[in-house]
């Protein structure tokens, strides 16, 4: 079963992965796309059929570029967007949906009590169950079937793939074995018009001439070794047509456009599926041919000093000459190598074929200089947004922030808060004979015994004074707590009952093993995957358990003329948890693993040092209020009640090294609760509605203990269950601190 859910876990994390790294791209293409087809909309006429083309293959580029491999530009076309949305859009102020409705003060004072009746005949109307819509039945299907089929579309997209990669491999193979066959053709004419079209256009490389049946159009094949096919009814033009042909196959060994039909052969790879990558490949495929015919004629222009002839009414002759030759869709057709005509199907290729012949007519123009700077200045403004990533401004984080909790560490020692402003917890003396202790702490830090208990004294008074210190704020002198030794030399305290039993388990641990200190350091972090399963990690136990419930105690009500009432509503749920000791090698190894993952968030509570045997306490809380009920007040005006929650994480915990001062025994409380929703339930009272909050709130506890070594780490596991979805895991290190002897 185990084996399942890991083998789940990591099929969703890759199907993630394919997503991301198909959509995303996608997406930003669209908009890169949107604009060059609104360039070749509205300025087509001043660019030319070169310079087209490579708007679009700045298309193909973007799609061929994973997201967050691009440089990131706060003017790239995806925050341009996003903007321009954002400021088309009237921005409503951000509101925490936690917060409770502002409390209508004013009328609350204007009821008298003549107007509210008793508590106890308020008619609350019955609840009604919730009405859910066709549209909203409808709806959750889409959701479910999308979730469904984004899951399916990975697998289909790698068979696709499969296919088309073995189809190419084994249809190259094949014509690569025949036409490696074939001899090299001696026919001395055709030879002597090759090497004078490759000296004139300066080709340095030897291309052998083949003479074939196999295939329907002139063309190149091998990017390592090229080759010149043609077929043997081409071989009977005259020897102009054969120069054109053989210069628009030249044009593309010079541009190196058999390399560039593997890169897009490999792009088919991934987007296969995609109608931009076809779109914006046919597109760039038909441009392509213009611009190799247009240089085609520069050469033709710069050769022919007859004014008489005319290049242009000549190559177009040439091309509808080869798109009527009979049966040339019947034979073997290719597609890595480029062919004069390119090998579209009959009904495209008869499109691109009139668009050659309409941009053979303007082919040979010329342009003024500061017409192609001008352009090129566009193309490259094009490439520097079209192929850039979102960049996260400063003001986009701070707007993310407010609506994603942003941590709230806080560490302090866990004291008992006063009752009110006027009431405190009573103190009282207790004393407790030290004398262990103390030779303890002089064996320990190699002092007298009379250093040792003054040393001890200090420690005590000054976690004392951090008591005293808590109730300064609240306005009213209360009453100090505070410690001294009596003439037996037995510890004299005067304070509350927690501060008693606090001090006891500190005195316990102070005699096993003396007054050293232990910093401890917590980390948090939450993931889509489980990472551990693919590491060297081996838990050390495995356990699902449903925490204590809390039960509404109606012996403790206080007697009252008006009802009361309290409720209480729990849900039983077996928390699976994990728990395992890491070295500091399987620590560093954890922690590279988490930061690998992009979507990951480790988070850093502050460090905490504590003496031996001492509690403490990591939180990383916001307090969110709550109007959770009304109440009468004295004059019989209704109140609001309002509730606190905590809304996130709290580590309590108590360090004590071992005997031997190797060890560190562990024990703490990990607390981690979360509101989920928020219901309001609105009734009337005197004639006028009153709304209360009906928070949800997820609490979990999870008791850990461990003995660890020094620099070791404990890391607790919370795999996710029922509507959880991502691992969570606490990472807890100790160290202890070596102190200098004192003097």
């Amino acid at each position: 079963m185990n084996g399942f859910l890991l083998a789940s876990d990591l099929y969703v994390e890759i199907t993630d992965q394919i997503l991301e790294l198909l959509i995303i791209p996608t997406m930003i293409a669209v908009l890169l796309a949107a604009l060059v087809l609104f360039v070749n909309l509205f300025a087509r006429k001043w660019l030319t059929a070169g310079q087209m083309g490579l708007l679009w293959a700045l298309v193909l580029i973007r799609l061929a570029i994973p997201y967050g491999f691009a440089p990131e530009s706060s003017y790239s076309l995806t925050n341009l967007f996003v903007e321009f949305m954002e400021e088309s859009t009237p921005a409503e102020p951000p509101r925490d949906a936690y917060a409770p409705e502002p409390w209508p003060v004013t009328d609350v004072k204007a009821t008298t009590a003549a107007d509210v009746p008793p508590m106890h005949q308020i008619q609350f109307p019955e609840p009604k169950p919730p009405e859910v819509s066709s549209t909203e039945t409808l709806q959750e299907y889409l959701i479910s079937f999308l979730e469904w089929f984004l899951r399916v579309l990975p697998p289909l997209w790698f068979i696709g793939a499969l296919f088309i990669l073995a189809r190419m491999l084994v249809t190259h193979w094949r014509f690569t074995q025949k036409i490696n066959r074939l001899p090299v053709s001696t026919d001395q004419r055709l030879l002597h018009l090759w090497n004078t079209c490759c000296q004139q256009v300066r080709y340095p490389s030897s291309v052998p001439v083949i003479v074939c049946d196999d295939i329907s159009q002139p063309s190149v094949m091998g990017a390592r070794r090229p080759k010149l096919l043609l077929p043997t009814d081409v071989t009977e033009l005259d020897d102009s047509q054969l120069q054109l042909i053989m210069l628009h196959e030249l044009a593309h060994l010079i541009r190196r456009d058999l390399w560039v039909n593997w890169f897009l052969f490999g792009l088919r790879l991934f987007h296969w599926w995609n109608p931009l990558y076809w779109l914006a490949a046919t597109r760039y495929n038909s441009l392509r041919e213009q611009s190799r015919d247009a240089m085609v004629l520069r050469w033709r222009e710069q050769q022919d000093h007859d004014t008489n002839s005319d290049p242009t009414r000549e190559f177009s002759e040439l091309l509808l000459t080869l798109a009527q030759r009979p049966g040339a869709d019947a034979r073997w057709r290719i597609s890595l190598p480029v062919s004069l005509l390119g090998f579209l199907k009959s009904p495209f290729r008869k499109r691109s074929l009139a668009n050659r012949l309409k941009a053979l007519r303007s082919a040979t123009v010329k342009v003024h200089p500061l017409h192609t700077t001008a352009v090129i200045i566009v193309i490259a403004l094009c490439a520097a947004t079209g192929l850039a990533d979102v960049k996260d401004s400063t003001d986009q984080q701070q707007l993310q922030g407010e609506y994603k909790r942003q941590p709230n560490w806080t560490a302090e020692l866990p004291l008992p808060d006063p009752v009110s402003t006027t009431t405190f917890e009573p103190l009282y003396t207790q004393k407790i004979q030290v004398d262990q202790v103390i030779e303890k702490i002089s064996e320990e830090r190699s002092i007298s015994q009379e250093q040792a208990r003054q040393y001890l004294l200090g420690h005590i008074d000054f976690l004392l004074k951090i008591k005293n210190h808590k109730y300064w704020p609240v306005g009213k002198s209360a009453e100090q707590a505070h410690v001294k030794f009596d003439e037996q030399n037995r510890l004299v305290v005067y304070a509350s009952n927690f501060l008693h039993e606090e001090l006891g388990q500190q005195l316990r641990a102070w005699k096993q093993s003396g007054l050293g200190q232990i910093s401890l350091e917590t980390r948090f972090t939450e993931l889509s995957a489980d990472i551990v399963a693919r590491s060297n990690i081996t838990w050390n136990a495995l356990e699902a358990d449903v925490a204590p419930a809390s039960r509404t105690q109606f012996e403790s009500l206080s007697d009252s003329n008006e009802p009361l009432v309290q409720a209480s509503a729990i849900v039983e749920e077996f928390i699976p948890v994990r728990v395992a000791v890491l070295t500091k090698a399987q620590e560093t190894h954890f922690i590279r693993m988490v930061q690998s993952d992009e979507r990951s968030n480790l988070l850093y509570a502050p460090k905490v040092t504590v003496f031996n045997g001492q509690r403490a306490t990591v939180s990383d809380i916001v307090q969110r209020p709550f109007v959770i009920g009304l109440r009468k007040n004295e004059n019989a005006e209704l109140q609001p009640k309002i509730k606190v929650i905590d809304d996130g994480r709290n580590l309590t915990f108590r360090t004590v090294i071992s005997d031997e001062g190797s060890e560190v025994n562990l024990k703490g409380l990990i607390e981690l609760s979360q509101i989920v929703d928020v219901n309001f339930y609105t009734t009337q009272i005197a004639g006028k509605e009153r709304t209360i909050q009906i928070p949800r709130v997820i609490r979990r506890s999870i008791t850990v203990a461990s003995s660890l070594k020094d620099e070791q780490t404990l890391l607790v596991c919370i795999p996710p269950a029922f509507q959880q979805k991502l691992f969570q895991y606490v990472m807890l290190k100790v160290r202890i601190l070596d102190e200098p002897l004192a003097r």
